[in-house]
């Protein structure tokens, strides 16, 4: 190998791996503030979600759940103020997720079943508005269904999303408070037991 071949490839891979260190600098940096910025959710920092837990009245303050307004599966702009007084949960999740899928059935039962005592389902897709109506004509749903393939993830992060894992469940109570927060599945029986104590 030449000399100036040889420094050429020197200074190639001595330029990616820089790029790369830079790269991961950035991605730290990212998550170093965003684990010391206080979340939209309210003054403390990561609410709830390290463990799926109810939140304790008795050490935490209410949480307000987040205002936000989302077009329907039809473009209709629904505001999430309109379900206030009802015992709320906001489910976000994806047609290409299983486990949101295997949620999907248990979230109509329970619809079906509380709907008249207060309880209100909201689908919210994190995802392009094709494949969420392809899903419905498969599967149909009984509460309402919001989709947008960008505005959608803010409002999972202002709930407390930040890492934007699926599916992700936030139960509100009467109050308009966040009662309970769930990254990953859940399962009939314990969203059944977290909506009837709150109704």
């Amino acid at each position: 190998m030449s000399t100036p071949s040889w420094r050429n490839r020197a200074i190639n891979i001595a330029i990616t791996l820089l790029l790369i260190a830079g790269a991961a600098g950035v991605a730290v940096n990212h998550f170093y503030k965003k684990s010391l910025a206080t979340t939209h959710l309210g003054s403390k920092p990561n609410t709830g979600l390290s463990t799926n837990n109810k939140a304790d009245s008795k050490t935490q303050e209410p949480i307000k759940r987040p205002h936000f307004t989302l077009p329907d599966i039809d473009g209709i702009q629904r505001t999430v103020s309109t379900w206030d007084g009802k015992v709320l949960v906001v489910n976000f999740w994806a047609s290409w997720c299983e486990p949101c899928l295997r949620e999907i059935p248990a979230f109509v039962d329970l619809q079906r079943t509380y709907g008249e005592q207060g309880l209100q389902f909201i689908g919210i897709a994190v995802e392009d508005i094709k494949p969420v109506r392809e899903f419905l004509k498969k599967i149909p749903i009984n509460y309402p269904i919001l989709v947008h393939p960008r505005d959608t993830i803010p409002v999972a992060e202002a709930y407390g999303n930040e890492f934007g894992i699926l599916p992700f469940t936030v139960v509100v109570n009467r109050d308009g408070n966040i009662a309970h927060t769930q990254l990953g599945a859940i399962s009939h029986e314990e969203a059944e037991e977290i909506i009837k104590a709150l109704l």
